[in-house]
């Protein structure tokens, strides 16, 4: 979260549309920008879609983003190793996790190599159903 003259932005999109609402000149928007402590001094901006992205950039220079702590088992990898213990395929994986498919089959080579899991895979109907034995967590 940013705080310019004021108003407190989550985003660069509520920056932008702050900006349209109070229909701020380029001008008016340098000012700002100038204002930022840390802001490399301009000459000219040249138009207010340069000048909204400089802002953003230098008034969140200083904020750093809040890590969150990752739930044990709640990560896609902790995902693909349950389904993966199941039975599952590429696809399966596929529509859970958002993920390509080399990715799937990239995770699943390196789990194995890792000896994390042991993967055993099974062909039908021209699809590869993997399996796998957890090793270690």
């Amino acid at each position: 979260m940013i705080t310019i003259q004021n108003a407190e932005f989550e985003s660069k999109g509520e920056l932008k549309r702050w900006v349209a609402s109070k229909q701020l000149s380029r001008e008016d928007l340098q000012r700002i920008y100038e204002r930022i402590p840390g802001a490399k001094k301009v000459k000219r901006i040249r138009n207010r879609p340069t000048a909204i992205d400089m802002i953003w950039r230098a008034a969140s220079a200083g904020t750093k983003p809040v890590k969150t702590a990752k739930r044990e088992g709640n990560t896609k990898r902790a995902t693909l190793v349950a389904m993966l213990s199941k039975g599952t395929t590429v696809a399966d994986v596929m529509s859970v996790t958002g993920w390509q498919a080399h990715t799937v089959r990239g995770l699943i080579s390196t789990l194995n190599s890792k000896g994390v899991i042991k993967v055993s895979t099974e062909r039908k109907d021209g699809v590869t159903h993997y399996k796998a034995e957890v090793v270690a967590a």
